[in-house]
């Protein structure tokens, strides 16, 4: 486990190069408007005041607590002390009421043939989960998908235990901010997928024994590592003057004013026709516990997030608004965009796009990058490709 939250694109290898173009800019905060998990952020510990926006609730919750908390999590040794009898509780509540078919679920991680594999996950899927009385928003939503039953019942009890104890005045408020973000890591890492959440496996003959290993993994154990693994980036000092929002970019950029201390604004927007909210919807009724009807082979929220960057039809005009926007305020404007990006599949260029209005707008650097590829939704995980970095000066 590691101190940072990795998913997909965030850009970690290409966070330093990137924040040596940054440091050439003016000074001021930093705005980075589609952050993320705040890997560029990362890169400017220290070094700059930064400003995180995205408008997911999990990326927010992100960059709310490595960003701008002055203390971090509470060790995992006092976190299970206090949650202990509540989550038990919970955990007992959701077993009684689902005693039998739990009894079936529990034998999905041991299963030595996916024939037997297959069976007991039919009879699982058919069932109609009860959670009466008891917090059940991811047994009611995900279980047999994207987790298994226990798991989703660890997933629900941690988030009663530490919903009463915030409720109590026992975790403050960004301890159980702190809480809530580990316990997203811990599910990223326990998920039965392929390393997002756009889609769960569908066991099969040939993945039944990775499914029933992640259907295995305890996601109240991966919660306490992540708790003491998570830490806030850079100084507590430093992070009091940071600031984090969840906002859409454009409607942010409206509001952001000449007269603010942004001096650079680093944007670095969704590249493919994937709406990239696909792959954070498990994670948002996470944050929200909201107990979401959901559709699709992937259970998706219908609350999901549409960027005009993903459609072929607005992603140039997305583009000319975002760099007239930026251009407004009197910042600089950094730029990551990959060379395979939507924007250049329907003819557009974003150095001609960001020249009207920098006129002196350049290509700083290309790196050769393994992208993602959103999810692989239509082809491999990965694709060899050059990020380019432009730069304009106010």
């Amino acid at each position: 486990m590691t101190s940072r939250i990795s998913y997909m694109g965030t850009k970690h290898d290409l966070a330093d190069r990137v924040a040596e173009v940054i440091a050439s800019c003016r000074p001021g905060r930093l705005l980075d408007a589609f952050a993320g998990m705040g890997a560029v952020a990362d890169a400017h510990a220290g070094r700059r005041q930064v400003w995180t926006n995205d408008v997911q609730h999990f990326a927010y919750l992100a960059g709310r607590c490595r960003f701008t908390d002055p203390h971090g999590p509470l060790p995992a040794s006092r976190m299970r002390e206090l949650v202990a009898p509540i989550y038990q509780q919970n955990m007992r509540l959701l077993k009684e009421q689902n005693e039998k078919i739990w009894t079936l679920a529990e034998k999905l991680p041991g299963a030595a043939t996916f024939e037997e594999f297959e069976f007991v996950f039919d009879r699982v899927s058919q069932e109609n989960l009860m959670h009466e009385g008891a917090y059940g928003c991811f047994t009611a939503t995900y279980a047999n998908a994207y987790f298994s039953l226990p798991q989703c019942a660890e997933i629900d009890s941690v988030r009663c235990a530490i919903d009463t104890l915030r409720g109590r005045g026992v975790l403050t408020q960004g301890e159980f901010e702190w809480a809530v973000l580990t316990l997203g890591q811990a599910a990223l890492r326990i998920a039965n997928t392929t390393g997002h959440f756009a889609q769960f496996l569908t066991p099969s003959a040939s993945n039944f024994k990775r499914v029933s290993k992640q259907f295995g993994r305890s996601a109240f154990d991966q919660w306490l590592v992540s708790l003491d693994t998570l830490k806030p980036s850079g100084t507590t000092e430093w992070r009091s003057s940071n600031l984090a929002t969840r906002s859409d970019c454009d409607a942010l950029l409206k509001r952001l004013h000449s007269s603010s201390d942004v001096g650079v604004v680093y944007c670095d927007p969704p590249y493919t026709d994937d709406q990239y909210s696909r792959y954070y919807h498990v994670w948002e009724t996470l944050v929200l516990n909201d107990y979401p009807p959901v559709t699709g082979a992937g259970l998706y929220r219908p609350d999901r997030f549409t960027t005009p960057f993903s459609l072929r039809s607005k992603v140039t005009g997305a583009f000319k608004a975002l760099v007239e926007e930026v251009a407004s305020t009197g910042a600089d404007l950094v730029l990551s965009y990959p060379s395979n990006g939507l924007l250049h599949d329907v003819g557009g260029n974003p150095l001609e796009i960001l020249q009207n209005a920098y006129p002196n707008a350049e290509l700083i650097a290309q790196i050769e990058h393994s992208h993602s590829t959103m999810g692989a939704s239509k082809g491999s995980a990965t694709a060899s490709v050059s990020e380019c970095i432009y730069l304009g000066r106010a």
